[in-house]
């Protein structure tokens, strides 16, 4: 693209929410003569509509004075690791307050708490779930999920 021109540069991106594959399209506008680019707002391209996040929580656990996130996994173990960033999910336009007050993670493929799996992590209410496979036994992290709680 020459010095000075404008481009628009689509990025695609799923992420699982409550089993629920999301297709996320962000398109960047790109100048070339100064290198900043301004985002657009996320579209969300399916036909469901994002679950409440409460709803499978039992009865006497559910929160009145917030609500927890649904579970979200937006990142796979590969290249480095699993990143869920709360910045990243907050900025892909899923429904997550600006501030949220506490965090689970859990692994992905059987929903066994971070704490338990013997994986070290960063499960950090201001970061998201942070897992380097470098840190690993094995040298691979498992998959992880996240949600978050928001007050109202």
């Amino acid at each position: 693209v020459p010095a000075g021109e404008t481009f628009d540069l689509i990025q695609h991106r799923l992420c699982d929410l409550e089993g629920r594959r999301i297709a996320l399209i962000e398109k960047m506008l790109f100048n070339t003569s100064s290198y900043n680019h301004t985002r657009s707002k996320p579209q969300h391209s399916t036909e469901d509509t994002l679950p409440e996040g409460t709803e499978n929580q039992p009865a006497h656990t559910q929160p009145k004075s917030g609500y927890w996130t649904v579970w979200i996994d937006c990142d796979d173990p590969s290249g480095a690791g699993d990143a869920e960033w709360l910045s990243g999910i907050q900025r892909l336009g899923f429904p997550v307050c600006k501030k949220p007050t506490d965090i689970e993670c859990r692994r992905k493929y059987d929903k066994m708490d971070w704490k338990k799996t013997n994986e070290l992590l960063q499960c950090d209410i201001e970061k998201g779930a942070i897992c380097n496979n470098s840190e690993q036994q094995d040298n691979q992290c498992d998959d992880y999920e996240v949600r978050f709680f928001c007050r109202k």
